[in-house]
């Protein structure tokens, strides 16, 4: 039985790290981009807070629902941009 809690401990741990990981390397990625672009990332998505939809982060930001959705497009395709460039910049 000790041996099962052991192996549980251990995952648990590395879980845990992975987790604290994750969340770092995430927010390095959302600091890339412009205020605006993190604050609605964050609100589609419910990080650090809960899930919006379009028209809600709209009228957060006094926007139309389209440009809330073109700002979120353009945002992740910001952060594909520059996780492929950072894949062959880092040694």
């Amino acid at each position: 039985m000790r041996k099962i809690s052991l192996r549980g401990e251990i995952n648990s741990k590395m879980e845990v790290r992975i987790d604290i990981e994750t969340k770092e390397y995430c927010e390095y990625l959302l600091d890339l981009l412009s205020l605006k672009e993190k604050l609605i990332i964050k609100m589609k998505y419910g990080i650090d807070c809960h899930e919006m939809n379009y028209r809600q982060i709209a009228q957060v930001f006094n926007l139309s629902r389209t440009r809330a959705i073109q700002i979120v497009y353009r945002a992740i395709y910001k952060l594909k941009y520059l996780t492929r460039i950072e894949k062959y910049t880092i040694y």
